[in-house]
């Protein structure tokens, strides 16, 4: 009988023993949840920083080509005529040539 409770005694500590080890595992397991979460609200916010960044990057590129495909064709045609407005007219002459 005294047998039988020291091993009852034996297993009860490490019953409390998984017991303890078990709540250590939980409360590592939602630090480690709380801090996943904190990252992908950082990774989002990165991710929109970035492509804003990149959006007024591209509309900053987009406009200085532009400009400097402007001056590049005044400078090589000497009109004043923008070169959108060339390449529109151009566009509306190919088809006409074609049928001819």
């Amino acid at each position: 009988m005294n047998e039988q409770l020291e091993l009852q005694k034996i297993a009860a500590e490490k019953l409390e023993k998984q017991d303890d080890f078990q709540s250590g595992v939980l409360k590592r397991l939602d630090n480690q949840e709380a801090l996943l979460d904190k990252l992908a609200r950082q990774v989002n916010h990165i991710r929109s920083i970035l492509f804003e960044r990149t959006n007024y990057l591209a509309e900053r590129i987009e406009d200085g080509y532009k400009v400097t495909s402007s001056y590049v064709y005044k400078l090589m045609t000497g009109s004043d005529q923008p070169l959108t407005f060339f390449l529109m007219n151009h566009k509306k002459e190919e088809p006409q040539k074609q049928p001819e």
